[in-house]
């Protein structure tokens, strides 16, 4: 369940990359429509969430199988 939320948060990093760097740079004024930077911007926020969300889980999981396991 963690490696789903590390592909999640290498994901939203991917898309933050073309939203603010330098080789898309799609917050330029002459560049992208500003619906589209927005759109992208609620992905990159799914994306991390999820990817926090999964994470959390995984380590949840863990945490009660270890806990279960000692009792």
């Amino acid at each position: 369940m963690k490696v789903v939320g590390y592909g999640f948060i290498m994901l939203a990093s991917w898309l933050m990359c073309g939203i603010v760097g330098p080789p898309g740079s799609a917050a330029r004024p002459d560049g992208m429509m500003i619906e589209s930077i927005v759109t992208s911007s609620y992905a990159v926020m799914l994306f991390l969430f999820l990817g926090f969300l999964f994470i959390f889980l995984g380590q949840r999981t863990t945490y009660r199988a270890k806990a279960a396991s000692r009792a």
